[in-house]
């Protein structure tokens, strides 16, 4: 077979547009002056096994249009063979700038052009008709192309064939173009074979096409006043495809040869949108279409549960007696009795954007038209298949069916990548896919209202869907563009690359075909164009004056027993925001909060206040943005840290410990006085970390780390606990913990290096090491995997390892940017934890589950640290976070 190049694919494009170019300006030059006429008609010179076939009545206008619909050209001027194409055609101005009523005329002749695998050569030739109604001398167009195109082109004499014409040799790119003219038809080609077998079906007077009843009964449904119309041959349509698929594709793509017979589609181009609307036709039974003719279209309801973010979703309407399973390889069961209790409806879909995640986020839904049995009979094929085990999350059982030939075998190869068939059911729809982390995702997105149907961006793009349908392929190219070179051959994932810029630009497109008598009602659809709505899984989002920065925090209401947002922008405007996302008031502060903000109960009555420290002030406001009796307090000398606060007895005693500028650190009570007794613990350098308090064995240790990572650790009277034997300049972003692993100390952190430090209670440490790690890692203690042994989380620039405590790798993870915000770790139920890390470059947040799965693969704008909890106070789980000036509200659970 010989191979289809990179170059061979520019060649190609080239070639098309050097024909454009050669077609418009000899129909320009030659048509007006004379007035002779003949009729032929272009359809008799259609050559044989033609995929597509595009006609446009008037070229000009149809350029013009297009340039006249601004964001879309500019879509399209994203694309090299677009932008070349219009370059070529402004050259035009030069070769008829002598003769500007030739120019007025140019484009005027009604044009039809073929596409036709050259399975001899593996590309796709081209051949223009034109149908200029005159027959120029030969010896006069040969002149006039001579003169303007000038030395790089030689012009000569057809004598290949026995009808007339002219040669077009282009030696710098090796083509060679052929021109002729048959009854005031001009044919175009760089393909002499393909335009000779035209002028011979000409000849003969036997139009194949006027003998296929399937494309003469699409071709009288074409419409009159549209911009172009666009012909499809499904029987060739697999050839074509199969160019471009790599070889674990190709038989797919060749059985699309079996879909229909013909599609004629009416092309209107308008804003930022191409609409093609049409009908499809099919021969009989054995094609796709023709096997469905008897169900009736429908709305699509598997929108409704799909996520929100699902990019690729193929759907289609059948008869469960037209699926011809009579077996499933590996599995002693007869498909008769399950398919008795589908529906008529079945869809595969997929959320992921890399290749690597294809799998793990594809999905299925099947229709059941009785439940209970089907419910029933899927639980006995799990027992043949010998995977009887069940989960519960949320209300939904999961299951799981270990055969991973059962969706393929009973709906098609589509539905091959679901292997693993976890499945559950949500009403009388089943939904399948090869984890149970991705289906848990699936009821997340269902039960927080995140579902395609609800996606801003379907809801505007699905008004030009057609409302009913049989067969429908929705995609999203901007997103799938990643995994195109999986399905492709490196050629053409080459080619797809080149034209990134465009297909990045193209948001949505729709391929529906919808029973309609005879004949399919068919519509395709693109949106392009650089406006789309953000879209993310917010349940609402606030835009405040400038630019969010730290954390949100969730304060209690003490009124409505909810919870509230409290958060500042850069500029030190505070915010309150209620559960609703409603602004309730905004504060001017003096400076920057310099950590989170806390709330206390200052009169032990029940009312909530908010506490927090500027550089210079400590801050105590009440619900109603006002500043309780005598705050602002003056810090003298200014605070370098953010204050901690501490109630030992949970009586409401507050200590307030924060550090000073006199590297001191101090101790104060909620009204301001000073705690009498305390030490003032005077550190080495500058403090900017928050005081730590760790209980360990029923004592208190407060850890104060200076900026060159020196520790003091003190007890409740600022007297020294633990005198450090040993250098252990703690890393920046790592914390204290209480050692829950073993007895090598008391406390844990890590050291600059990296290494597992123990603090023991005569304060020499103890070391473990891990592995290399920078200075700037973030460590964190938690137990990862739920098995109850804690885990050692390391986050690194851009890598996530995950060990357990005999230091075996648990799960590791690399991001596309270095982390540089602290990772949280929360519980998303009693036995689901997560760990979350923002990424800011990428504006999202990353939340992985004890399997190291990311269970909301996208949709989480993030910039800052986030908070997690329930605004409603109830079982609802809310994270609550920012980007820009926006302040999102995402529900979990």
């Amino acid at each position: 077979m010989k191979k289809i190049d990179v170059a061979m694919l520019k060649k190609n494009t080239s070639s098309i547009i050097f024909l454009i170019v050669v077609v418009l300006a000899v129909s320009a030059y030659f048509v007006y002056p004379r007035l002779a006429k003949t009729d032929a008609d272009p359809w008799a010179m259609i050559p044989e096994n033609s995929t597509f076939i595009l006609q446009i009545d008037n070229p000009s206008k149809f350029v013009s249009k297009l340039k006249s619909e601004e964001e879309l050209w500019q879509t399209l001027m994203n694309s090299a063979v677009f932008k070349k194409m219009d370059l070529e055609l402004a050259g035009l101005d030069s070769l008829l700038k002598n003769n500007n009523t030739y120019y007025k005329l140019l484009n005027s002749s009604p044009l039809t052009i073929c596409f036709k695998v050259d399975e001899a050569n593996k590309s796709v030739s081209a051949l223009f008709l034109s149908k200029i109604n005159y027959n120029p001398g030969l010896g006069d167009v040969k002149s006039y192309l001579t003169r303007k195109l000038g030395a790089k082109y030689a012009v000569v004499d057809l004598n290949e064939r026995d009808f007339g014409g002219i040669k077009i040799v282009d030696a710098e790119r090796n083509k060679t173009y052929y021109l002729s003219f048959l009854d005031g038809l001009m044919l175009v080609s760089h393909n002499i074979d393909m335009l000779t077998e035209a002028v011979n079906n000409y000849r003969s007077a036997i139009a194949y096409l006027d003998n296929d009843k399937s494309f003469m009964a699409v071709r009288k449904t074409a419409g009159k006043k549209v911009d172009a119309k666009l012909f499809i041959n499904y029987q060739q349509i697999g050839v074509f495809l199969g160019l471009y698929a790599n070889s674990e594709n190709s038989m797919a793509v060749s059985k699309l040869s079996g879909f229909a017979a013909w599609t004629e589609l009416d092309l209107i181009a308008k804003h930022d949108e191409l609409l093609f609307s049409g009908f499809t036709s099919y021969s009989d039974s054995a094609q796709f279409l023709g096997s469905i003719k008897g169900q009736a279209a429908s709305e699509n309801k598997l929108y409704n549960i799909s996520p929100f973010n699902t990019n690729i979703m193929l759907s289609y309407k059948f008869d469960s007696e037209m699926v011809n399973a009579n077996s499933i390889e590996g599995l002693n069961y007869d498909p008769a009795h399950l398919l008795k209790f589908i529906g008529n409806s079945v869809a595969f879909g997929c959320t992921a954007t890399q290749m690597s995640a294809f799998g793990k986020q594809s999905f299925a839904v099947v229709d059941f038209k009785d439940r209970e049995r089907g419910e029933d009979e899927l639980r006995k094929i799990c027992r043949i298949a010998g995977s009887n085990h069940s989960i519960r999350y949320n209300g939904y059982v999961i299951r799981q069916i270990s055969n991973e030939n059962l969706l393929s075998s009973l709906f098609g190869d589509a539905f091959k990548p679901i292997k693993n068939n976890y499945y559950f059911f949500l009403g009388n729809y089943a939904v399948f896919a090869n984890s149970k982390e991705m289906l848990v995702n699936i009821i997340q997105m269902y039960d927080t209202g995140k579902t395609l149907d609800l996606n801003d961006n379907f809801k505007k793009f699905s008004d030009n869907m057609s409302s009913k349908e049989n067969v429908s392929l929705y995609i999203k190219p901007d997103e799938v563009l990643n995994m195109a070179s999986s399905f492709v051959n490196k050629e053409t994932a080459l080619a797809l690359l080149n034209e990134s810029r465009l297909i990045s630009a193209i948001h949505g497109a729709s391929f529906q075909f919808s029973n309609d008598g005879p004949l399919s009602f068919t519509n395709f659809y693109f949106k392009l164009g650089a406006r789309v709505s953000e879209e993310n899984l917010a349940l609402w989002k606030i835009r405040l004056d400038d630019d969010i920065v730290g954390k949100p925090a969730l304060v209690k209401d003490h009124i409505t027993n909810r919870f509230m947002v409290l958060c500042y922008d850069k500029r030190s405007n505070l915010y309150l925001i209620n559960n609703d996302g409603q602004l309730l008031w905004k504060k001017k502060i003096k400076g920057l909060p310099q950590g989170d903000i806390m709330q206390v109960d200052y009169y032990k009555n029940g009312k909530i206040q908010y506490l927090f420290n500027t550089r210079n002030y400590v801050y105590l406001i009440d619900k109603n943005g006002n500043f309780v009796k005598n705050y602002p307090h003056k810090l003298n000398p200014a605070a370098t840290n953010s204050l901690n606060l501490f109630d030992y007895n949970r009586k409401k005693d507050y200590r307030l410990m924060i550090s000073q500028a006199d590297k001191k650190t101090y101790n104060y009570y909620i009204n301001g006085d000073k705690v009498g007794g305390w030490g003032e613990p005077h550190s080495q350098n500058i403090v900017n970390e928050t005081v730590k308090r760790v209980v360990a064995n029923n004592k208190d240790y407060f850890l104060i780390t200076d900026i060159d990572n020196n520790t003091l650790i003190v007890n409740r009277k600022g007297n020294e606990r633990i005198k450090i034997r040993g250098e252990l300049k703690k890393a920046r972003n790592s914390g204290f913990f209480v050692n829950r692993t073993n007895s090598k100390g008391i406390i844990l952190t890590t050291n600059e290096q990296g290494k597992l430090t123990y603090i023991k209670a005569n304060g020499r440490l103890a070391q473990t090491d891990f592995g290399s790690f920078s200075k700037d890692h973030f460590f964190l203690y938690e137990d990862f995997n739920g098995d109850r042994s804690v885990d050692f989380i390391f986050v690194d620039g851009r890598k996530l390892k995950v060990f357990d405590r005999f230091k075996k790798l648990l799960f590791s993870y690399d991001f596309d940017h270095e982390i540089n915000i602290k990772p949280i770790f929360f519980n998303i139920n009693r036995r689901q934890s997560v760990l979350g890390i923002v990424s800011d470059q990428e504006k999202t947040i990353y939340l992985f589950d004890n399997k190291g799965n990311i269970i909301i693969s996208r949709g989480l704008v993030s910039e800052t640290p986030f908070a997690v909890g329930s605004l409603n106070n109830n079982k609802e789980l809310n994270l609550i976070t920012a980007s820009g000036n926006t302040l999102y509200n995402y529900r979990l659970k």
